[in-house]
C-alpha cells in the first residue's frame, strides 16, 4: 500500500510543476486536450487517488504537460530506471509512438489485464 501512495505523490508532484510551468494553458485546457476530466486531472495533481494513472492516460497527458512519456510511467511506479525495462517494455514504448491511440489503448488494457490474471495467480499459489 505504501508503494502506491508514493508513486500518487510521485506522480502528483510531476504533474503539479509540469502544470505550474505551463503559463500558455491552464489546467483545463490541458485536461481537455488530453481527453480528460478536468475532475480526475486535478486529484491526479493533488495526490488523491488510490494507485497512480494508468499508461494510456499517461500518455494522453504526457504531450501537454511537456512531461517524457517514461518520465511519467517511471514516476508511476510502472517502470523503475532505463536498465530495469525489459525488452518487452522497449517493444511496449516503440507501439506506443507507431500505433494509433485506439490500437495503442487496445494494448495496454491488453498488457493489464494479463498483469492482473499474474498478480492473481501469484497471489492464489502465494495462499495454497
Amino acid at each position: 500500500m505504501a508503494d502506491l501512495h508514493e508513486a500518487v505523490q510521485r506522480v502528483a508532484t510531476l504533474i503539479d510543476a509540469a502544470i505550474t510551468a505551463r503559463k500558455d494553458v491552464s489546467m483545463n485546457q490541458i485536461a481537455l486536450y488530453a481527453d480528460v476530466s478536468n475532475g480526475y486531472l486535478s486529484r491526479i495533481r493533488r495526490g488523491m487517488l488510490s494507485h497512480p494513472p494508468s499508461p494510456e492516460i499517461l500518455k494522453r497527458l504526457a504531450p501537454h504537460l511537456r512531461v517524457p512519456y517514461d518520465e511519467l510511467l517511471r514516476a508511476a511506479g510502472y517502470i523503475t530506471s532505463p536498465r530495469d525495462i525489459p525488452e518487452e517494455m522497449g517493444v511496449f514504448l516503440r507501439a506506443q509512438r507507431e500505433l494509433a491511440d485506439d490500437d495503442f489503448r487496445e494494448l495496454v488494457n491488453y498488457a493489464l489485464y494479463q498483469l492482473h490474471k499474474t498478480q492473481q495467480k501469484r497471489e492464489s499459489e502465494v495462499k495454497a
